[in-house]
């Protein structure tokens, strides 16, 4: 759809937050392989928005994952 890098990692980002408010171990698992490229990289970016989306994302996984130390 797009040739932008950042709206692509952003609409990764918003799925995996979908997937995340499903709240099943399929959608988890789903949301873990959309956000983990997406983090991997995200010192790339240049916004601050989209640093904080995909570090609120990963945050929202770690904590439905019961990592609360990690998720903190």
């Amino acid at each position: 759809l797009t040739d932008s890098k950042s709206m692509q990692a952003m609409c990764q980002v918003y799925a995996a937050v979908s997937y995340i408010c499903i709240g099943d171990a399929e959608s988890t698992s789903q949301a873990l392989d959309l956000i983990s490229p997406v983090y991997g990289v995200m010192d790339s970016f240049v916004g601050v928005r989209e640093k904080t989306c995909v570090l609120f994302a990963y945050g929202l996984l770690l904590m439905k994952q019961q990592d609360l130390q990690e998720a903190r």
